[in-house]
């Protein structure tokens, strides 16, 4: 059985390098998961910026919710000057973020 980090990046950053805050990246991640986030409620909580050798910039923020299970969204893009911030993925997850960006 494959695991889905074969297809997208993982929740946690392990291997990747953090990344300073950077409100224009942010801006575009949180725009992928916009919808989403007026339709269910969600708040974004903790967050981080990295870089990944194989998936390029990865923001990754921790879900708060009324239903108060522990969720996060992971958002990348492959190095392309910024752009093309569309690839998203919704997970759930053990442990929250401690990092913020």
């Amino acid at each position: 059985m494959r695991h889905y980090t074969e297809y997208v990046p993982g929740p946690t950053p392990d291997g990747d390098t953090i990344l300073p805050f950077d409100p224009k990246i942010v801006e575009k991640c949180v725009a992928v998961f916009a919808d989403d986030a007026r339709e269910f409620s969600w708040q974004f909580g903790p967050s981080v910026l990295s870089k990944s050798e194989r998936w390029g910039t990865v923001w990754r923020a921790d879900v708060i919710s009324p239903r108060n299970y522990p969720a996060r969204v992971v958002v990348w893009s492959p190095d392309s000057g910024g752009q093309g911030y569309g690839e998203g993925h919704f997970a759930l997850v053990e442990a929250p973020l401690t990092k913020r960006a």
